[in-house]
């Protein structure tokens, strides 16, 4: 008789984008970073993991309310009680004056007009964490 393995963390990251690997060394865009907020995700989304993700969401970046970057690369579904959960939780975000943005290439959030009707916003898309903690930075930094 055999147990089966644990199931893996749903939350496998909460950061912010300074102790990213392509963070920069120069001292105001490391600072820029340190406000990014990251979190990353994985598996199957259920109500119960999509509360997990909306909880590191609010604990990830600075205290300030800075941006935060959603990674869902290694989630392999959401149902439609977690896409109801995690919609409503980045509204919320935006509300707050939080911005968001998402890497998802397998759409696991829904298809953008789906995701801009349930979160009043077009959400950035990312291939890569780094490349979303990269935008997220150069928008708190400001035109210039």
């Amino acid at each position: 008789m055999r147990n089966p393995a644990l199931p893996g963390s749903t939350v496998t990251l909460v950061t912010t984008a300074d102790v990213l690997p392509s963070a920069p060394t120069g001292r105001l865009a490391r600072a820029l970073h340190e406000r990014v907020g990251v979190v990353a995700a994985q598996g199957a989304l259920d109500f119960t993991a999509a509360e997990r993700v909306l909880y590191a969401l609010d604990e990830s970046g600075s205290e300030d309310g800075g941006p935060v970057v959603l990674d869902l690369r290694e989630v392999t579904g959401a149902d439609s009680d977690a896409l109801v959960l995690l919609h409503a939780g980045l509204s919320r975000l935006a509300r707050e004056g939080r911005r968001a943005a998402v890497v998802d290439p397998g759409d696991r959030l829904g298809p953008p007009d789906l995701l801009r009707e349930r979160t009043g916003q077009d959400l950035p898309r990312f291939g890569s964490r780094e490349e979303a903690a990269e935008q997220c930075a150069r928008v708190l930094a400001g035109p210039g």
